[in-house]
């Protein structure tokens, strides 16, 4: 057994630098990337690399000129990404088809060219027993950064080319299937937006949110990270962004919108930082919680977040949308005649995001089980396969 914890004993393990196609294969991208410019060189930053793969919608664009002095480092599709700061750790695979993206990296993200294959490595550095390493090297002064003198030790394990291929396939059978459900996901949003716009289009009528919503706000319950520790379990704990931990009971169970209230409370074009959550759920004070009043939820989740928040945006330190703030804001929804027709498009849309949400939570926990498992030895591909295809 490695001390990486996840060999079998006939399987050899290799730090990470000794599996590079060679030394420079492991490099840092642009130190820094100039100002964005319109038309330019796009840039792969941290905040690109989400859940496994690389987000194209927020790029960053920088004088050609810039790329040009770090070509050593361009993305031709294939590579492994990692960054560096911040969320320290998150991989990604580069699309094999990078059109417009053939480029070098910003800085806090590495880009790695294994020998055996980036998609292997990529779920060795996945693996717990990985992301603990990583997180123990971790300088947090300022903010936790890796470099990459710890990364190229991250032991890496090599079962047989055939096992590795075999298993490198079968979770990346679920990351597609993930995939897929977030493309779903994305169309399905897109969809509801042009849905409401088109009622709007025939004849728009002006309202205030406090007439189309309730305010759920009395039945938010702050809580600590110590406490949150002392109730562990799988229930989501919402701040004003997104989950910040999971603790045992829900204080809600039911779709709800929520809306940042201070923090990160608006977006770079100026619609609010909105949540669509449903099921069992615990929502802290950073947030409002509103559930829809004589329109639905979704109707008015989506006419929020067509709505332009930054005149109601309060705080000189830190932005704030008061709850009475928000409930005089206006707000487009479509007249009568037009209701009906949005209100069910909007009915349907958003129950194949719910159930392909959902979908995806199932599909990621089996991923995770059987990562370990499979990195191991303990399970072999063939009985992998068998669990996803009971899992649907």
């Amino acid at each position: 057994m490695s001390g990486l914890g996840i060999a079998l004993p006939d399987w050899p393990v290799e730090p990470l630098g000794s599996v590079l196609v060679s030394p420079e294969d492991l490099t840092y991208g642009i130190v820094q990337p100039g100002p964005a410019v319109a038309g330019g060189i796009p840039i792969v930053r941290v905040s690109n690399v989400q859940d496994g793969r690389i987000d194209t919608a927020d790029p960053l664009f920088v004088d050609p000129a810039v790329e040009a002095a770090y070509s050593r480092s361009r993305l031709t599709g294939g590579e492994l990404l990692i960054t560096l700061v911040g969320t320290a750790g998150e991989v990604a695979i580069a699309p094999g088809s990078l059109t417009g993206w053939n480029t070098a990296r910003a800085i806090g993200v590495a880009r790695i060219r294994p020998q055996i294959g980036a998609q292997w490595v990529a779920l060795c550095l996945r693996s717990r027993e990985a992301k603990a390493r990583i997180a123990s090297r971790l300088n947090t002064t300022v903010q936790p950064t890796l470099n990459l003198k710890d990364l190229r030790e991250v032991p890496i394990p090599l079962p047989p080319d055939l096992v590795r291929r075999g298993i490198a396939a079968t979770l990346g059978a679920l990351d597609d299937k993930i995939d897929s459900n977030r493309r779903v996901i994305t169309t399905a949003r897109q969809l509801a937006r042009q849905h409401y716009l088109a009622g709007l289009a025939d004849a728009t009528v002006l309202g205030v949110v406090a007439e189309s919503s309730t305010f759920l706000n009395r039945q938010r319950v702050p809580l600590s990270a110590k406490q949150r520790s002392e109730m562990p379990g799988t229930v989501p704990y919402y701040g004003a962004t997104g989950v910040f931990g999971h603790v045992a009971e829900p204080i809600f169970d039911q779709v709800l919108v929520l809306v940042g209230e201070d923090g990160s409370v608006v977006n770079p074009d100026g619609s609010p930082v909105v949540q669509y959550i449903w099921g069992p759920s615990w929502v802290n004070n950073h947030a409002h919680v509103l559930v829809g009043r004589q329109i639905s939820t979704e109707l008015l989740m989506v006419a929020l977040e067509d709505t332009d928040v930054r005149p109601i945006v309060t705080g000189a330190v830190q932005a704030k949308i008061s709850m009475s703030n928000l409930k005089a804001h206006q707000i487009r929804l479509p007249a009568a005649h037009q209701l009906e027709r949005v209100e069910s498009a909007l009915a349907s849309l958003f129950a194949v995001v719910r159930a392909r949400t959902d979908e995806i939570g199932t599909l990621t926990s089996l991923r995770d089980i059987l990562l370990p498992e499979l990195l191991s030895g303990r399970i072999r591909v063939p009985e992998a396969r068998e669990a996803f295809a009971e899992s649907g």
